[in-house]
């Protein structure tokens, strides 16, 4: 992937019948004399099911990771503190849908 400096790119990924994940991708850190630079960017994401029993509509609203380009090390930075609280509020959403199958 080549990305231009100084943007913040979204990276969709979509499958019909299934909920859409979004990774947020921040190159604001790049000047313009790096804006050469190429990054080999490999993301681990699985996509599930849409399920009426779980409320996914925050993820329209948010990226699932976010990651920055860093400007001197030719290298990614996960927010990880972010990408846990999303993972969190995801396992959340499908405990719930559990808890509510069980009561039926």
């Amino acid at each position: 992937m080549e990305a231009p400096y100084k943007q913040v790119y979204q990276i969709k990924y979509v499958h019909d019948g299934y909920v859409t994940k979004t990774v947020e991708l921040e190159t604001k850190s790049i000047k313009r004399e790096e804006s050469a630079i190429r990054l080999m960017l490999t993301i681990d994401i699985s996509l599930f099911k849409e399920n009426s029993a779980c409320d996914f509509s925050f993820l329209n609203e948010m990226p699932v990771a976010k990651a920055k380009v860093l400007r001197r090390k030719d290298n990614i930075s996960w927010d990880l503190d972010y990408n846990k609280t999303i993972q969190d509020r995801v396992r959340k959403e499908i405990s719930k849908a559990r808890v509510a199958k069980s009561v039926l």
